[in-house]
């Protein structure tokens, strides 16, 4: 029950910037828990990455807001998703099988 449950929580994560701002510590802590579950959570992050606008080469404007914003908020959400994600691998209960 728990897992499945993890896993819909999961799922409704769908973006950088609510991995960086609500649900690292979440996602830390989860990675810390086992083996499996930083697979399923970095699969997961994969996945969200590669899906979100902030992410694309050219992002498209959302927003009215000027390039140099949007390159900022681009940058902004790297840095803080890099900084998240080598933290999963830090709490990961097996580093060592991740690499």
């Amino acid at each position: 029950e728990e897992v499945s449950r993890g896993m819909s929580y999961l799922k409704r994560i769908d973006s950088i910037s609510e991995i960086t701002t609500k649900y690292c510590n979440l996602l830390l802590y989860t990675c810390g828990s086992s083996i499996d579950a930083t697979r399923i959570v970095v699969k997961h992050l994969t996945e969200v990455h590669d899906k979100d606008y902030l992410c694309a080469p050219f992002p498209p404007s959302v927003y009215t807001l000027n390039e140099e914003t949007e390159n900022l908020l681009r940058v902004a959400n790297m840095d803080s998703f890099v900084e998240c994600g080598i933290g999963l691998f830090f709490e990961s209960a097996s580093k060592t099988k991740l690499n």
